[in-house]
């Protein structure tokens, strides 16, 4: 028995002598590259390290996804450390839409987890259904909602260098964003930075400045609301923030048909017919990918029977008409020489656009606040008497000269009272202004005036025996932009009256 006994220990030895080794702790190195696209191979590295922290080489690693995402495969599922770096690497791709992938690395009972984000398709998957272009950040960045800005003084002189950041947001038709897609930039009016590239991160945007500066925007004839929207660049004749639907053609009285835009003769500029759109400036912003359809099965691809939006060559719509006039600026995609409309075929890689429009704004003249077309006036009545203690109100009507509601873009934008009176202070307006979303045309603005006498007051304020008189000179503060704009004070029409 002792030489089968000795046999047993020189096999025991053998198999201990080629068992492979176990490795006192696997470490994630990190992911090459570290923000992949989907679609796009992300390789992971995981290092294998002794008790004494040395690499570990030959070692045998599995790996494995953590969960079950769908349309995420590895390129391996085991890899062996090399010899003098004691590294695995695997690769991982994912061709669906997803936000993070685990992977975890295994050998016996050691193991170590490495993430790697997906932060979207490659810039030619760019859908045109998920582009979009907004100026001036209210939500954070990358956000829109600033449309107008202070362009313009009393004199309808333009104050150049008044600006705002832009921003176009690429994605691809699940609506994961684009990283490092090219964007360009055209405007009817100012400048724009010629072009950007998307940020790299899972935001997908493209910031670009843009400020007030010759040309000037085009002048354009009034034209009567309607709902049906433009087949070439999807827009309205007037955006919606605009309240175009309310529109008629004197604003201060209420006067007109409804839906025909705001006119008025300039009392500076003999005639000059002002409308709102004259100082409504286009700008659009364009990327390679693919034009928008409705994805009826879900799969991700347009097939034969879904609808599509086909795109024409991109062009600045100057005059808000829906279609390309000459004259206007576009990019002649085919290069031959004149802009093309829509081809009436779906295409997966071609040059897609958006529309942003931001207005211009000024301020009211001493002569924009007389005649049957002012733009500053005081609605009601100019002597009021208020009781001791009370208050009343004062109504105005306010726009700049080509009836537009004034640019605000502060949060302090407000009304408050110069000198004039140490009976009555004004106690709030109906509007304290801020940042404005939308721009009608013209506000309507209420003064709420109060007696300063405290009817609390030790000891009691007397009462009044004969009328006391006061003026009051209300005046509001806007902010031309949210990007080191100017403040510029609007002085209203004083209000008089008495106290009794």
């Amino acid at each position: 028995m002792k030489p089968i006994h000795a046999a047993l220990i020189l096999a025991t030895s053998a198999l201990f002598a080629c068992a492979p080794p176990t490795p006192a702790s696997l470490q994630f190195q990190g992911a090459a590259p570290p923000n992949p696209t989907i679609g796009q191979g992300a390789t992971l590295t995981f290092k294998a390290l002794s008790a004494a922290g040395q690499p570990m080489g030959n070692v045998a690693v599995k790996f494995a996804l953590k969960g079950s995402p769908s349309g995420v495969t590895l390129s391996t599922k085991s890899a062996t450390t090399e010899p003098l770096l004691g590294t695995a690497q695997v690769t991982v791709t994912a061709e669906t839409r997803i936000t993070s992938v685990t992977v975890v690395a295994t050998v016996g009972a050691t193991s170590a987890s490495g993430s790697v984000t997906f932060a979207g398709t490659s810039a030619s998957n760019a859908s045109a259904a998920q582009f979009t272009f907004q100026c001036g950040a209210t939500a954070g960045a990358g956000s829109g909602g600033i449309h107008a800005i202070g362009a313009f003084d009393e004199s309808r002189n333009l104050i150049a260098g008044v600006k705002v950041i832009c921003s176009a947001h690429v994605a691809d038709i699940n609506g994961d964003a684009i990283v490092g897609a090219p964007v360009s930039f055209l405007t009817e009016a100012g400048t724009i930075e010629a072009s950007s590239i998307t940020v790299s991160d899972v935001a997908g945007n493209a910031d670009v400045l843009y400020k007030t500066s010759l040309p000037l925007p085009q002048d354009v004839d009034p034209v009567t609301f309607t709902w049906a929207l433009s087949p070439l660049t999807r827009q309205y004749v007037a955006p919606l923030w605009m309240e175009p639907y309310n529109w008629v053609e004197n604003p201060t009285t209420g006067v007109g048909t409804p839906g025909n835009e705001p006119r008025r003769p300039d009392p500076i500029r003999p005639g000059i017919i002002n409308n709102p759109r004259d100082n409504l400036v286009t700008l659009i912003a364009v990327t390679n990918g693919q034009e928008a359809f409705v994805d009826l099965n879900g799969n991700g691809v347009r097939d034969g029977n879904e609808p599509f939006t086909d795109l024409g060559e991109p062009f600045v719509d100057a005059n808000d008409n829906g279609v390309f006039d000459p004259g206007e600026k576009f990019i002649d995609v085919n290069g031959n020489g004149q802009w093309d409309g829509p081809n009436g075929k779906w295409d997966s890689n071609t040059t897609i656009w958006t529309e942003e429009r931001i207005l211009w704004t000024g301020f009211p003249a001493a002569q924009d606040s007389v005649g049957p077309y002012a733009t500053l006036v005081l609605k009601s009545t100019s002597n009021l008497t208020l009781p001791h203690f009370g208050g009343g109100q004062a109504d105005y009507f306010l726009a700049d000269p080509w009836w537009n509601a004034i640019a605000r873009n502060a949060a302090t934008d407000g009304c408050s009272q110069s000198s004039g009176s140490n009976l009555v202070t004004i106690s709030s307006t109906s509007s304290e202004f801020g940042v404005r979303p939308v721009y009608p045309p013209g506000d309507h603005v209420t003064i709420f005036l109060k007696d300063v006498h405290d009817p609390a007051a030790n000891p009691p304020v007397p009462p009044l025996t004969v009328a006391l008189g006061w003026t009051v000179y209300p005046r509001c503060t806007f902010t031309s932009s949210p990007d080191q704009g100017f403040t510029y004070t609007v002085g209203f029409p004083a209000v008089s009256g008495t106290v009794l």
